[in-house]
């Protein structure tokens, strides 16, 4: 009798252990597929953004929609002290017909940051990327990208910031 009630206990231990191990992997697994829920939720109203070569890339570019066109992509800052922050705004107008939407600005290094113009703007009007390079812990030549993505065609432009950083003695 001993040797049931010992089989008996076994099995409803394990069964126990199933569950609990059963119940672990359910939550793992509803954690994983509820936890990168993204907001799907557009930041900018889709319907001011018209670009044909996005939208069918087999269509030949046309003159009709947004154009961005900076003044400047490239500032050369020079000699700068490691350590010092410098910036340097780039200034672009919306040359075409329609709407321009810069939908965003990334930088190429943690050492840039970018801020610019989020609102849509009508035909004509300026617009700026505004960069500040932090020259801490860096020396020699460097050379920084910052990439602008609007509903232009083409959709991206890269900027270029320079600066031959020297460490006082």
């Amino acid at each position: 009798m001993l040797d049931s009630e010992i089989n008996e206990s076994s099995i409803i231990n394990f069964f126990l252990a199933m569950i609990k191990l059963f119940s672990v992997f359910l939550a793992l697994t509803s954690l994983f597929l509820f936890a990168c829920k993204t907001d799907s939720t557009p930041s900018v109203d889709t319907s001011l953004i018209h670009n044909n070569a996005s939208a069918n890339p087999s269509a030949s570019p046309s003159q009709d929609g947004p154009s961005i066109l900076f003044k400047e992509t490239e500032k050369d800052f020079g000699l700068i002290l490691s350590g010092e922050k410098v910036m340097h705004t780039f200034t672009f107008s919306n040359n075409g017909n329609e709407t321009l939407v810069v939908t965003s600005v990334s930088t190429s290094c943690g050492c840039t940051v970018a801020n610019y113009t989020d609102n849509p703007l009508a035909p004509g009007q300026e617009g700026f990327v505004e960069v500040t390079f932090d020259s801490r812990n860096r020396q020699g030549l460097q050379e920084k990208k910052i990439t602008v993505l609007s509903n232009s065609e083409p959709n991206r432009t890269e900027l270029t910031i320079k600066a031959n950083v020297i460490v006082p003695n």
